[in-house]
């Protein structure tokens, strides 16, 4: 779908055209959602997705409902407060739950992580407990028990001071191994009253994963292909579990910044981007150019993992000194290498001046009107 009919790649000032899309398009500008949800669209899609084996119907098309829920507010300290998507955006949840874990061990306290290998180590414990929103609530129990981890209590300053208390004392999700004996795209709007909206979008098609059904230029993801765990528990007539991680963040009850994040280590990259802003002061321009930390990689025989770094940017002294073993990511490679992304726009409530900042390697953007 995105090379010339003879199989070569597009290349600069040639045209690209997508015919198939602009008539998807243009049917559902006439006809509205419909077109999709039930109409000749949504049968074409049915016939294709039940062609490869899958369950979808037509009815179920037409039933969709998108859910409008009120947003979770978690109280991260300082005057600031997170409003974010709530159950079952179990991304939400995580990204409270690592601000207040980083309260708790002191984090906002001290030297910055990329300064100190005590402050580095907290920071990548803390990053790993987003595993927690992949497991079962009986395997929760087994690793952490007496702790409560339902969405309500996630949120929470005392199950941060609880959980930080396991963690410090040695988690089994932050298995590192040591050197020591022992698809997609974020947007975020601001207008000019300081009104925030802050959208995260993902799919997993034939680049990123294993299948994808494509009718008439729109490409039907299979996430379910790396993520049965989750399809498993999901029960009928309930949504699956999402881990992205979409916000604003409030200062003394005024939204101050708008955020959206995506990649493998998207969890990471949000939790620092917000810890630069709000304890160690930055802006978000600031807090985007920092030396950031990737996603793991874990070794699927031990469980093993190693800490990910981009190359050049971090004193290995300071790697060397945490007692985890790490890797450094060579910029060709950190797309698939763990990297997140993250996107955010801060307004200034009383100047009304705004200032946009993206990931700033590959391909994202930002611009503030």
């Amino acid at each position: 779908m995105f090379l010339k009919p003879d199989g070569t790649r597009y290349g600069l000032g040639e045209v690209f055209r997508q015919p198939k899309l602009a008539q998807t398009l243009r049917q559902v500008a006439a006809q509205g959602a419909d077109y999709m949800y039930g109409g000749p669209w949504g049968e074409r899609l049915i016939a294709a997705i039940q062609a490869d084996g899958g369950k979808m119907t037509l009815e179920d098309l037409k039933a969709y409902e998108v859910i409008w829920s009120e947003a979770m507010v978690g109280d991260i300290g300082g005057g600031y407060s997170i409003a974010t998507s709530p159950w079952p955006n179990s991304g939400g949840v995580a990204l409270i739950e690592a601000q207040n874990l980083a309260r708790a061990a002191g984090l906002d306290q001290g030297p910055h992580w990329t300064k100190s290998p005590e402050a580095l180590k907290k920071a990548l414990d803390i990053t790993q407990m987003m595993n927690l929103v992949f497991l079962p609530p009986e395997a929760l129990g087994a690793l952490f028990p007496g702790l409560d981890f339902s969405p309500e209590a996630r949120v929470t300053r005392a199950h941060a001071e609880k959980l930080w208390a396991r963690i410090k004392d040695g988690s089994p999700l932050a298995n590192w191994k040591r050197t020591t004996p022992m698809h997609s795209d974020d947007v975020v709007a601001v207008d000019a009253e300081g009104n925030i909206a802050a959208i995260t979008h993902s799919i997993n098609c034939v680049i990123w994963g294993k299948t994808t059904i494509n009718v008439d230029g729109i490409s039907i993801g299979d996430p379910g292909s790396f993520q049965q765990p989750l399809v498993a528990r999901t029960t009928p007539g309930t949504r699956m579990e999402a881990p992205t991680e979409t916000g604003v963040l409030f200062k003394d009850g005024q939204a101050v910044l708008g955020f959206a994040s995506m990649g493998a280590g998207l969890h990471h990259r949000t939790f620092q981007g917000l810890l630069n802003v709000t304890a160690f002061g930055m802006t978000v321009e600031e807090a985007i150019n920092t030396a950031d930390f990737y996603l793991p990689s874990t070794d699927p025989t031990t469980g093993q993992a190693t800490a990910a770094f981009p190359t050049g940017r971090f004193d290995h002294a300071v790697l060397d000194a945490t007692g985890y073993a790490w890797r450094e990511v060579p910029l060709e490679e950190a797309r698939l290498g763990g990297e997140g992304k993250w996107v955010a726009i801060s307004r200034d409530p009383k100047t009304g001046v705004l200032e946009a900042a993206s990931h700033n390697r590959n391909n994202s953007d930002a611009v503030a009107f």
